[in-house]
């Protein structure tokens, strides 16, 4: 774009993780509405919300709220499915950060452009990432402690499936990274599915994103330290090859993995 116009969300003092999503389908019953989430952590401790503007963002009086922020709900990030125009804010429980933690997935859901909002899913337990902890957050690195992670991975829908990509810690690996998917809107997931080959504990894979086309192409990507060659990575030594970044896709709607 040649120029910008910025326009206001939400005017805050302590809003974080802000992500954005537009449903860009003409016939769509919310053909060009635009959402942002967040968490404030001047409302209860750090509450999501929700808001969409209806006049391209010259406004955004329509704002939700998703949790009271006990528990604290981390928002990972905001999404939509183009076919149905429903739209999807996936969340993490941290249960209290810091290394080690455990974490639980939610996902919530509007079909009605953002009006109301359901939680329709809250996973099981599973053991967040990370080798240390930088105050409350895990970190993927340690001496020093440094690469704050708690497992935030990326959602993604089309024609009714919502995939996600997230990592845990898997034994005495530090995090693998790991796919599950929804067939009923988000309300119940798959199991999980292992995206990375590489299985060896003293490498990790970690910070998935996830993109879905309209043909039901997906992409998942991710850091891998597979090919490192130093026993750990530091900061000091940029030099020593220490994490590339690996893809793997599905052509048929999640449903395989090439």
């Amino acid at each position: 774009p040649a120029s910008w116009t910025h326009f206001c969300v939400h005017n805050g003092t302590q809003d974080d993780r802000e992500s954005g999503w537009s449903d860009t389908n003409p016939a769509s019953t919310f053909y060009g509405r635009m959402y942002v989430s967040w968490n404030d952590f001047a409302v209860g401790g750090g509450a999501l919300f929700v808001a969409y503007t209806t006049d391209n963002g010259a406004t955004w009086t329509n704002q939700r709220q998703l949790t009271t922020g006990t528990p604290f709900i981390r928002d990972v990030q905001i999404t939509g499915d183009l076919a149905t125009g429903v739209v999807y804010v996936a969340g993490v429980n941290e249960n209290g950060g810091s290394f080690p933690h455990n974490n639980n997935n939610l996902f919530f859901r509007s079909t009605d452009g953002g009006n109301t909002w359901t939680n329709t899913y809250t996973g099981p337990t599973y053991a967040g990432p990370g080798r240390a902890a930088s105050g409350y957050f895990a970190t993927m690195y340690s001496n020093p402690a440094y690469w704050r992670h708690e497992g935030w991975g990326e959602p993604a829908a089309l024609n009714g499936v919502v995939h996600y990509v997230y990592d845990a810690a898997n034994g005495s690996d530090p995090a693998d990274v790991f796919y599950i998917r929804s067939t009923d809107s988000g309300v119940t997931f798959s199991a999980p599915f292992m995206l990375n080959s590489n299985t060896d504990p003293t490498k990790a894979q970690w910070q998935p994103n996830l993109s879905v086309t309209a043909s039901g192409n997906l992409m998942a990507m991710w850091y891998d330290e597979r090919d490192r060659v130093a026993a750990s990575c530091q900061p000091s030594s940029p030099g020593t090859p220490c994490y590339r970044m690996y893809a793997r896709k599905s052509n048929d709607n999640g449903v395989s993995w090439l």
